[in-house]
């Protein structure tokens, strides 16, 4: 329960945030939501090619061991967390006018 409530203020945060930027400078706003779209379309080929470069352990391929495998994952994870809030912050914006 304590986690799910954090994850909605974050969301609730970020969302803000996005608005917030979106009124006082819009054309940041939109080079960030650039560099998420940017980032949400091309990293999972990169993680394919980092994944099938990872050490296999027995059948499985071992990617957890691979620090900059899980880092661009993480990074690829909040790309689409940014990009789909952004979607959210744009649909209040015009919601409210």
């Amino acid at each position: 329960m304590h986690f799910a409530r954090r994850g909605l203020l974050t969301i609730a945060i970020v969302t803000a945030a996005w608005l917030a930027l979106i009124h006082l400078a819009r054309p940041v706003a939109f080079l960030l939501f650039a560099i998420a779209a940017f980032n949400t379309l091309s990293l999972p080929a990169i993680l394919v090619l980092l994944g099938l470069t990872s050490p296999q352990n027995g059948n499985v391929l071992d990617v957890k061991s691979n620090p900059v495998f899980m880092a661009l994952l993480t990074a690829w994870t909040v790309s689409i967390a940014l990009c789909g809030l952004f979607y959210v912050a744009a649909m209040l914006q015009d919601w409210i006018g």
